[in-house]
């Protein structure tokens, strides 16, 4: 990866570890609400760390972890997972939608 940005990339970037700092502190609080019966992971917040992803965004984050979801839910509704997926085709809507059907189909198979 090209080690240096642009002010708009540097600006993503920033935001990016920015969101990641909140969304730890969020998770960090729901935790500590009940640390017996709840743990969580964390996002690293280690600049070399996304670097080396390759994420430099907040979207590219979402994207990523939207991803990481279908792929994993998919398995828990069908059983076996779904290696067609052609995410990088995909809006981060169509994402958001497939995701919101999956979970919907885990509810369903729970009840």
């Amino acid at each position: 990866m090209n080690n240096t940005m642009n002010i708009k990339e540097f600006g993503e970037f920033w935001a990016l570890l920015s969101h990641v700092k909140k969304e730890n502190i969020k998770t960090r609080a729901w935790v500590a609400e009940d640390p017996t019966n709840r743990w969580a992971g964390f996002y690293p917040e280690d600049v070399r760390y996304w670097k080396e992803e390759g994420i430099t965004s907040v979207e590219q984050l979402e994207r990523r972890d939207l991803e990481t979801y279908i792929y994993d839910a998919f398995k828990d509704v069908y059983g076996f997972r779904n290696h067609g997926y052609d995410f990088a085709s995909m809006s981060l809507q169509d994402l958001k939608d497939e995701a919101d059907s999956l979970t919907k189909s885990i509810r369903e198979d729970r009840e």
